[in-house]
């Protein structure tokens, strides 16, 4: 993070001192070319001066001027454009590795996750914390703000995760979307209520259940609830759960034995997960 504010830093910077470097050069070549003209004309006034009677200067004019100017300006106009060169071609050398640099660490990445199977970094089931909802529980019998929402407060988690009696993964519910979910109820029931009574005489938000939330026309929450989670097999990689997780709505990925939904959870890996195990060193 310190290396990125650095860089900013540096070029921000640096177009100012092009255009100082710019400005310099352009009154170094300006002034120059004065003190070449101004040169000039003292060569020939010497030349005219010291030579002898009756001789034409011209021949020694010519030959003095063009030693002068062959030996002089080429130094002079090779050593203003490398600076130049230099300090203006710099900025395209700096893109350049800077974008080869963001791919390599993409591809590094890509590499690495690719490299590491899901089964060594996974949370194993377990130490995972989670509700049962086994196949005959009625959702209705779940309070989403008691059983849900007290929960993930109380153990201190973010992630109300359910399996049902035989250890299958069935719903991963992120407290962000239960809150929304309480959040898009209450409104609708503002909305519905009639201005002469007022909202706390509708029925408590506390009553709503995890059915209600089951049925919600809210695309976020029908987007988690039907694809939320995905199943990948003991030996995968990292790479593959990423690549379920391309979905909007996936960021909780639970490991079986063959990668399938009715077998029991062996281990759950998570958007974080992925995130850690992407740096490279």
């Amino acid at each position: 993070m310190e290396e990125t504010v650095k860089r900013k830093s540096r070029a921000h910077e640096e177009p100012r001192f092009r255009q100082y470097l710019g400005t310099v050069i352009s009154g170094f070549v300006l002034f120059g070319t004065v003190a070449f003209i101004v040169m000039g004309f003292w060569i020939i006034n010497i030349v005219v001066t010291h030579n002898p009677p009756g001789e034409d200067p011209t021949d020694k004019l010519i030959k003095v001027l063009q030693t002068l100017f062959t030996a002089i300006l080429p130094l002079f106009g090779t050593w203003i454009g490398t600076v130049l060169a230099f300090y203006y071609t710099k900025e395209n050398l700096q893109a350049a590795n800077e974008s080869i640099r963001d791919l390599v660490d993409k591809v590094t990445s890509a590499k690495k996750l690719e490299s590491i199977k899901a089964k060594d970094v996974m949370i194993p089931v377990e130490k995972l914390i989670y509700l049962e909802f086994n196949s005959t529980d009625d959702p209705a019998k779940f309070r989403l703000k008691e059983d849900f929402h007290d929960y993930v407060v109380r153990e201190k988690i973010q992630r109300v995760i359910l399996l049902n009696e035989n250890k299958n993964a069935r719903y991963v519910l992120h407290s962000s979307l239960i809150q929304r979910f309480i959040t898009l109820q209450y409104f609708k029931r503002v909305a519905n209520q009639p201005a002469e009574h007022g909202a706390e005489n509708s029925e408590p938000l506390t009553a709503a259940t995890f059915a209600d939330m089951l049925q919600s026309e809210d695309e976020q929450i029908k987007g988690v609830i039907r694809e939320g989670i995905n199943f990948i097999s003991l030996e995968a990689t990292l790479a593959v759960a990423k690549s379920l997780m391309n979905n909007k709505y996936c960021q909780d990925v639970f490991i079986t034995k063959g990668g399938q939904s009715n077998e029991p959870v062996l281990g759950w890996i998570t958007n974080k997960t992925i995130e850690d195990n992407s740096i490279v060193d």
